[in-house]
């Protein structure tokens, strides 16, 4: 797998709800690009597909196309114990209160149940009530 020639980017530099860090030291980081959770493979994040809505064209050869933000290469040179303290320091800071903020007024509105759309006759019936 090829980086895509981004400059690296390193977990201390990271908003902590992009990334995280296990007792393992095994990191799982959020694709730069579309948001995406991925594992590091060898240091960079690893190859997925696109979503839609981060695709610039319809064209059938660009549908299947690789996320731009895969490849990226992630420096983690924080323990899971350091990760931790930033967490929880980044929780009580006023940062997380507006990305909460932000994402309560993207929260979508109550969905308005209607009722079941009547079941039309069987062509059938149609006939047999023409004819009556």
């Amino acid at each position: 797998m090829q980086h895509n020639g981004q400059p690296r980017l390193f977990a201390s530099e990271m908003r902590p709800d992009s990334i995280t860090i296990d007792a393992d030291g095994l990191a799982t980081v959020s694709c730069p690009r579309c948001g995406r959770w991925s594992f590091l493979r060898k240091g960079m994040v690893e190859p997925h597909k696109a979503p839609r809505w981060v695709r610039r064209t319809d064209a059938a050869e660009l549908r299947e196309r690789r996320c731009f933000g895969a490849g990226q290469r992630v420096t983690v040179d924080l323990t899971s114990e350091e990760w931790e303290a930033r967490r929880r320091a980044w929780l009580a800071s006023d940062a997380y209160v507006e990305v909460l903020a932000s994402a309560e007024s993207r929260r979508g509105s109550r969905v308005h149940l209607t009722g079941k759309a009547p079941v039309l006759p069987a062509v059938s019936q149609i006939a047999a009530a023409r004819a009556a």
